[in-house]
C-alpha cells in the first residue's frame, strides 16, 4: 500500500502525487515485464499469472498503465494457458481494456485441438475467442485445422484463402476469395470462393464455383456441403444450371 504524506503546501501535494504517479507507473510496468520471465511480485487482476493469465515473452517490451496497452517487440512469444493457445510473431500488441491481442510479422497461432493459422497480422479477440487471419500482400492466409474424430489420429485439413476467421468457441472457420482446401487423409481437394468450417459438426462447406477432386473423381457445382465423418458430398447448382461430375472407371483390360 502507498502512503502519501498530507501536506497543506499545495505545491507540495502537487509533487507527491507525481511521485507517487511515476513510482505506480514504473511498478507497473516492472509486473507485466516480469510475467514475460515468469515472475510476478504481486497479483493484479489482469495480469495475473494463473491458468486465466496471458505470458508474454519478448526481447523488449513497453506497458503504459494509463492506456493499459502491452507492447512487445522481437522475437514474441505468447502463451494463454486457459484456451490451449501458443503464438509467435515479430511485433504483438495486448490492449488489456478491450480484451485483444494484436499479432504482427510472421504470425503463426496455435490453439485447440492442434489447430494453427499463419498469416502476416492475427487480431484476437479474447472474449468471443474470434480470431481475424490478414496475409501479406500477394500471399494466401494457412490454417490446419484438425479433422480426426474421437481417439482417431489427427487428420489435417488445410485451408488457403485471402482472408480468413476462426472461432474457437463456436469451433466455425470462415475463409473468403481464392479458396484451396486439401485433405490428405481422404485425398480430397477443393477450390471456391468460399468455404465454411464446422468443426462441431465436421462438416465442409463450399459456395461459388465450386470444383472438388478426390482420388481422380470430380464434382462442380454451385454449393457443395462435405461431410467428414460420412465421406458424403451434396452438390446443388447456380439456379438454371446443373451440377456436373466425372468418375473414373477402372479399365478392367489393363490388368489382364
Amino acid at each position: 500500500m502507498f502512503f502519501v504524506q498530507r501536506s497543506k503546501n499545495p505545491r507540495a501535494k502537487l509533487m507527491a502525487r507525481r511521485r507517487l504517479g511515476s513510482l505506480i507507473g514504473r511498478w507497473s510496468l516492472a509486473v507485466v515485464l516480469a510475467i514475460g520471465g515468469g515472475i510476478v511480485p504481486s497479483p493484479i487482476p489482469i495480469l495475473a499469472q494463473s491458468e486465466s493469465g496471458i505470458r508474454i515473452k519478448a526481447l523488449r517490451q513497453e506497458a503504459n498503465s494509463k492506456t493499459q496497452i502491452v507492447t512487445a517487440r522481437d522475437n514474441v512469444q505468447i502463451s494463454y494457458p486457459a484456451r490451449q493457445l501458443q503464438a509467435r510473431a515479430d511485433f504483438a500488441q495486448y490492449l488489456i481494456k478491450e480484451q485483444r491481442l494484436v499479432l504482427s510479422g510472421n504470425v503463426y497461432v496455435r490453439y485447440q485441438n492442434g489447430n494453427s493459422l499463419q498469416g502476416e497480422r492475427i487480431v484476437y479477440t479474447i472474449k468471443d475467442g474470434q480470431f481475424t487471419i490478414l496475409p501479406k500482400s500477394g500471399q494466401p492466409v494457412e490454417a490446419v485445422y484438425n479433422a480426426a474424430t474421437g481417439n482417431q489420429a489427427p487428420q489435417e485439413v488445410v485451408i488457403r484463402s485471402d482472408r480468413q476467421e476462426a472461432n474457437s468457441k463456436t469451433q466455425i472457420v470462415i475463409a473468403r476469395d481464392n479458396v484451396q482446401i486439401s485433405y490428405p487423409a481422404q485425398r480430397l481437394r477443393a477450390k471456391a470462393q468460399r468455404a465454411q468450417f464446422y468443426g462441431k459438426e465436421q462438416k465442409i462447406v463450399l459456395s461459388g464455383n465450386v470444383v472438388a477432386v478426390q482420388k481422380g473423381n470430380s464434382i462442380q457445382g454451385e454449393t457443395l456441403t462435405y461431410s467428414i465423418k460420412e465421406g458424403q458430398f451434396v452438390a446443388t447448382p447456380r439456379r438454371g444450371g446443373s451440377v456436373e461430375s466425372i468418375y473414373i472407371v477402372p479399365d478392367d483390360n489393363a490388368n489382364p
